[in-house]
């Protein structure tokens, strides 16, 4: 089908993802992302997710109902009920569950798609984007944001001769061979069918051709909306005469931050500041730390509204992309941090290198050891020096902004659509 065909048309599309959320809601706003473009470009979108809010208290649907739509929204949402699970692992699964079950049950309420597009973390979503292509004759997306089960092997230490994650490798290998597309969010992801002998040319059932990426990015209108509307005053960030690098995201033991109060150690005495935004249980311990060694220049700023953080991003001088590196870094990353850095514009520093790392193949920065905060120091202070340089990163972080652009990820989105 040809892209006018389908803008005639007005192709019914559902997006599901069981933690999805409308950005007035919550973070995970991928779905709604897509589904506010793929809307203003002519498609008729429903994101479906759960009524839970994941890592929030709030529940959707309070009267009982099997499901709520919402509408207020860019992209119309349909809540599925879902119990309350809170820190409990075990009410967390049965979740998933009712989710799944819940919607594929009531499918039928619903306008007839003509594309489903099944989202992970959970592999039940993209299962259930397949059968419900089956059921209405229609075309599937599967959309693979982390590499299940890779992922629980290397990041959990299960054994990948494990009954259960055999089980799993196989609900994988049945996935991307039975979904018409596969996105993937990581760009190396061929890379990882390839090693995993999954490809037709390594004697598997997976078809190359249909495997593509479109990474995390960022809503441009949303984030210069937020900018421009909810100015951020920070004494620190107001001062002409530090220079500021500031890192937004989780305060906890899995991030390392530690690694930043080492690295200040050797701005003593400069007008180079560590400003970091963030909540999480290893914050009182950092700040102990510092005040003991005597590090005056990184501060621990507390939490910020997310309406806020483009306005705390954009007065910065420089941006700091910092997470815990982990065997499947290898395939590519996207941390939506990442894409608010670039809408902000700043030079990025980035101490996570990869084969498909995003900060120096596009020159928007730099990447520093992340194991040698000597050797991390002496790069950030030769970039700080050079102008030459920063102007070009300046230049050329404005582009790239531009390219992951939801507006424009999702054009690449509707190429799929339309193949």
């Amino acid at each position: 089908m040809r892209m006018t065909e389908a803008y005639e048309k007005g192709m019914t599309i559902w997006l599901i993802q069981q933690h999805s959320m409308p950005p007035e809601l919550g973070h995970y706003n991928r779905q709604n992302n897509f589904g506010k473009y793929l809307k203003r470009d002519g498609y008729r979108p429903i994101a479906f997710a759960g009524s839970k809010l994941h890592n929030s208290d709030v529940q959707m649907i309070t009267d009982g109902s099997k499901y709520r739509m919402y509408t207020k929204s860019d992209c119309p949402f349909c809540f599925i009920r879902t119990c309350d699970y809170g820190e409990s692992k075990k009410k967390r699964i049965i979740a998933d569950f009712q989710f799944h079950w819940r919607l594929y049950r009531i499918r039928k309420k619903f306008p007839k798609p003509d594309l489903v597009l099944g989202s992970s973390s959970y592999m039940l979503s993209a299962c259930l984007a397949i059968i419900f292509a089956r059921k209405f004759k229609c075309r599937s997306i599967v959309e693979v944001r982390d590499l299940w089960p890779q992922a629980i092997v290397d990041y959990l230490g299960f054994s990948p001769k494990n009954p259960i994650i055999k089980i799993l490798y196989q609900v994988e290998k049945w996935m991307y061979t039975n979904a018409d597309e596969l996105v993937f969010t990581m760009e190396g992801a061929k890379d990882y069918i390839i090693e995993h002998g999954l490809d037709k040319a390594h004697g598997g059932t997976v078809d190359l051709k249909k495997a593509h990426h479109i990474n995390n990015g960022v809503d441009l209108e949303k984030f210069i909306e937020a900018r421009d509307q909810n100015h951020f005053y920070d004494e620190d960030l107001a001062d002409p005469d530090k220079l500021c690098i500031v890192y937004t995201g989780s305060v906890r033991k899995v991030n390392r931050l530690e690694y930043m109060l080492d690295i200040a150690k050797y701005f003593a005495g400069t007008n180079v500041y560590f400003l970091i935004w963030g909540q999480g249980n290893e914050r009182e311990r950092l700040e102990k730390k510092a005040r003991e060694e005597g590090i005056v220049n990184i501060k621990f700023k507390g939490h910020a509204e997310k309406n806020k953080i483009p306005s705390i991003l954009s007065q910065a001088d420089f941006l700091f992309l910092h997470f815990e590196y982990k065997p499947l870094v290898k395939y590519g990353y996207s941390p939506n941090k990442l894409f608010d850095y670039f809408a902000a514009q700043k030079p990025i520093i980035s101490d996570v290198d990869c084969k498909y790392e995003l900060v120096r193949s596009n020159q928007v920065g730099i990447v520093v050891p992340n194991d040698d905060a000597e050797m991390a120091s002496r790069l950030i202070k030769k970039m700080i020096e050079n102008e030459e340089n920063l102007e070009l990163y300046k230049q050329n972080v404005a582009e790239v902004a531009k390219q992951y652009d939801f507006a424009n990820l999702t054009k690449k989105l509707e190429s799929l659509i339309g193949r």
